[in-house]
Formats: structure tokens, C-alpha cells, sequence
């Protein structure tokens, strides 16, 4: 977030992992989602909201909050909205490695 980040994107991993073992769950990037934002976003179930069947702005959810944000803002239940095709590097997408 903005106070430890320096106003800047780090490096994952720098900061230690949480009890699951992910890095940088919040608070780095904002995290694309591939729920729609919209006007009715808020009428949608609190978990796994998937609003991918109803008219929509075009907009997509981003969670998590980025460096820029407070530390109020950076929690997975922070969401945020933009343009599904606008691009810049607060925004992001999170990869995973399964183990078999």
C-alpha cells in the first residue's frame, strides 16, 4: 500500500507470504477480475459474485486495492471498477502455480 510501497509496484514476494502461502494477495496491483461491474453489481451474492449475464457497462471488477491505496483500501472485499481493454501497471492479474 502507499506507506510501506513507496508509491511504487514491487517485486512479489518481497513481503512474506499469508497462511495459504500467496504473495501480495493485496495491496500491489489491483487484481482484474472477470465479473462485470455495473448497476446492479450490488445486488449480487456477497461470495464467488459472477455477474457475467446482465447488461453491464463493460466495465470489469478489479479487487485488492494497488500501491497507491491506503491501507483501508487494500483488502480483497475492496473492489473497483474500469474499462475491461484500458491498461496500466496498478492493474494486474494474478498467476498460480498448483502442485500436483
Amino acid at each position: 500500500y502507499d506507506k510501506n510501497s513507496g508509491g511504487n509496484l514491487k517485486m512479489v514476494g518481497l513481503k512474506m507470504p499469508n497462511r495459504w502461502g500467496l504473495f501480495d494477495v493485496v495491496g500491489n496491483q489491483w487484481e482484474w477480475c472477470q465479473d462485470l461491474s455495473g448497476a446492479s453489481y450490488d445486488k449480487t451474492p456477497v461470495e464467488n459474485p459472477a455477474n457475467l449475464n446482465y447488461t453491464s457497462t463493460g466495465s470489469r471488477v478489479l479487487r485488492g486495492g494497488g500501491y497507491g491505496n491506503t491501507a483501508r483500501g487494500c483488502r480483497c472485499g475492496h473492489r473497483n471498477g474500469d474499462d475491461g481493454s484500458y491498461r496500466n501497471n496498478n492493474y494486474g492479474s494474478r498467476l498460480c502455480l498448483l502442485q500436483l
